[in-house]
């Protein structure tokens, strides 16, 4: 289910900071071991990786929690449902990005710019 999901992920499709770096160490994990393991030994050496395990251990309990009794086709459509509200939060910071850039452009009149956001905005809809 998994190995489904990871090559459907754009980059920058998670925000940065910790979610995002558990995100990469899990990725890791899984493309060389087929598991997500997030016992990590290299987290915890500064204060950036300990707010990292402070989140990874939030997220193992709340995951034990809440979808321990999951079946699988039941955590299958979870993990949609989840990944469609992450996508839907991804465009809408994309959409503000290109908002902000194409208002930039237009400002300083650089119609190079503004035609290759105009690109990158076509190519999101066409993606969608």
């Amino acid at each position: 289910m998994a190995g489904a999901v990871i090559p459907k992920i754009p980059d920058g499709f998670l925000p940065t900071g910790n979610l995002r770096e558990l995100y990469n160490l899990a990725v890791s994990s899984y493309t060389q071991t087929g598991e997500f393991a997030l016992g990590y030994p290299e987290l915890g050496r500064d204060s950036e990786t300990k707010d990292s395990d402070a989140l990874r251990r939030e997220i193992l309990f709340l995951g034990e929690r809440d979808y321990a009794p999951f079946s699988d086709r039941e955590a299958e459509v979870e993990l949609e449902t989840i990944m469609s509200a992450l996508s839907a939060n991804w465009k809408k910071r994309r959409v503000e990005d290109f908002k902000r850039r194409m208002a930039e452009a237009e400002r300083l009149g650089d119609r190079e710019e503004v035609a290759k956001i105009e690109g990158e905005v076509k190519e999101l809809m066409l993606g969608s």
